[in-house]
C-alpha cells in the first residue's frame, strides 16, 4: 500500500535572526529581524519609507543575502540557492525592470519561457493576462512607448506569469489609476482564493492593503514593532471608535472651532482641509453640550398603499445628513420650525455621545457640515499611532 504524501510545511518563509547592514552604512538597515509567512496568505509591510522593507523583500527573494541571520523559502535557505530568485518566486521591484525595446506581449512571454513555461503555453497565458488586464489594444506597444502607469501595470502582469508561488510585490500599485489599482487587488483576492498563491506585498495604499491582506508587520528603522491581522492591530493600536465629518465646499475650521473641538477629544485634520476625525475623550464626551431640552424630530408616518395590501410598507427615505454606503450611527434631521440641527433620538445611541455630537454641530454650524458619521478604529490610525504621527 502505497503511503501517502506529506502535506508541505505550513511556513512557506522564515527569517530567523536577520541583520543586513550596507557597506559603508553607519547602521544596519534591517537589524536582527525575526518573521514566518504561512503558505497561502497575503501579508503585507508597512511602515515609512526607509524603514527596511524593500530591503527585508529583497533578502527574502534571495538577491542579497543577510550580514548575520538566515533566510529560508520553501525550506531552501538562500545562502545555498545558486539561483538568486528560483523559477517559484516573482518579484516585482519598485524600479523599472523589464526590456523596454520588446512589446508588452513578448516582454511577458520571455518572461513566462524563462521560468519554465513552453513557447506556446507562454503566449496563450500573456494573451490571457493582458486580456484580463484590459492591455490588449496595447500588447504590439513597446513598453519604453506606454505611460508610466501602464508600464507598471504590464510589470505587474510579467509577474504572473509561470507558476509562481510566491509573488514579492514592492509597491504593486504605484502610478496606475483607480480602475487599475482596483483590477490589482481584486486579482491579488482571487488569486490567494483560488490557487493558495502567497503574497508578500510593500503598499502605502492603506485601504486596500486592509482589505486584502491576511496579515500584516510594521517595520521601523528596520525592525518589526507590530505584526497581526488588521483586526488585531486596530485593537491594540486603535484609538477608539472615530467621528468622521466632511464640511461642505468652501467651509474651514477657524481657530476657534479648533479650540473647542480639543476640548471634546483628539483632533486630527484631514490633508484636503474638507473633513476632520474626532476621537471623542471618554472623559469629556458630552459634558460641554448643552443641558437645555432640545425637541424630537417625530418619525415620518408610512401610509400602507391600499393597491399591496397585506406587503411590507416602505421605509422612508433617509433625511438629509445621511451618508452614502454608511450604516449611520447618528442620524441627522433638520426641524424645519427652528432650523436647528438635531439628532433623532429614535437611534439607539449613548446619551453622552449623541450631546457631543450635538455640540459639534453648534460648534461648526449645520450649514457648513455634508457628512457626519461614527465608524471604527481605521488602519491609518494604526499607522499613525506606530509611525510617531499620533503621539499620546
Amino acid at each position: 500500500m502505497q503511503s501517502a504524501s506529506p502535506s508541505p510545511p505550513k511556513i512557506l518563509v522564515t527569517c530567523s535572526g536577520i541583520t543586513y547592514r550596507y557597506p559603508r552604512a553607519r547602521r544596519a538597515t534591517i537589524d536582527n529581524l525575526s518573521l514566518e509567512i504561512q503558505r497561502g496568505e497575503c501579508f503585507a509591510l508597512l511602515g515609512p519609507n526607509g524603514a527596511g522593507k524593500s530591503t527585508l523583500a529583497r533578502l527574502i527573494a534571495g538577491l542579497i543575502l543577510p550580514t548575520s541571520g538566515w533566510v529560508t523559502v520553501e525550506n531552501i535557505d538562500t545562502r545555498q540557492n545558486l539561483p538568486p530568485l528560483p523559477a517559484s518566486v516573482a518579484y516585482l521591484a519598485q524600479h523599472p525592470d523589464l526590456p523596454d525595446h520588446l512589446t508588452a506581449q513578448q516582454a511577458l512571454v520571455l518572461t513566462g519561457m524563462l521560468r519554465g513555461m513552453a513557447a506556446d503555453e507562454s503566449r496563450q497565458a500573456a494573451r490571457d493576462v493582458l486580456m484580463r488586464a484590459d492591455l490588449t489594444p496595447l500588447a504590439h506597444r513597446t513598453v519604453r512607448g506606454l505611460p508610466p502607469g501602464t508600464q507598471q501595470l504590464v510589470r505587474f502582469c510579467a509577474t504572473l506569469m509561470g507558476y509562481p508561488r510566491l509573488l514579492i510585490l514592492d509597491e504593486p500599485t504605484t502610478s496606475l489609476d483607480t480602475v487599475q489599482r482596483r483590477w490589482v487587488w481584486d486579482l491579488l483576492q482571487t488569486l490567494h482564493r483560488q490557487t493558495g498563491m502567497t503574497t508578500l506585498v510593500i503598499t502605502h495604499d492603506i485601504d486596500a492593503i486592509d482589505r486584502v491582506a491576511h496579515r500584516m508587520a510594521y517595520l521601523r528603522d528596520g525592525q518589526i514593532i507590530a505584526v497581526g491581522s488588521s483586526t488585531t492591530l486596530k485593537e491594540q493600536y486603535g484609538r477608539g471608535p472615530r467621528l468622521e465629518v466632511r464640511l461642505m465646499a468652501g467651509a474651514v475650521l477657524d481657530p476657534s472651532m479648533r479650540d473647542r473641538l480639543v476640548r471634546l477629544g483628539r483632533l486630527r485634520e484631514h490633508d484636503d482641509a474638507l473633513g476632520f476625525v474626532l476621537y471623542p475623550a471618554p472623559e469629556v464626551i458630552g459634558q460641554l453640550a448643552r443641558s437645555i431640552p432640545m425637541p424630537v424630530t417625530p418619525p415620518v408616518p408610512v401610509t400602507p398603499d391600499p393597491a399591496a395590501r397585506g406587503a411590507k410598507a416602505k421605509a422612508p427615505r433617509a433625511p438629509r445628513g445621511t451618508a452614502k454606503g454608511k450604516t449611520a450611527t447618528a442620524l441627522a434631521v433638520v426641524d424645519p420650525a427652528t432650523e436647528s440641527w438635531l439628532l433623532d433620538r429614535q437611534l439607539p445611541m449613548p446619551g453622552s455621545l449623541g450631546r457631543t455630537i450635538e455640540e459639534i454641530f453648534a460648534i461648526i454650524g449645520h450649514d457648513r457640515i455634508a457628512e457626519c458619521w461614527f465608524a471604527p478604529p481605521a488602519l491609518e490610525d494604526v499607522v499613525l499611532r506606530l509611525g510617531g504621527s499620533d503621539d499620546d
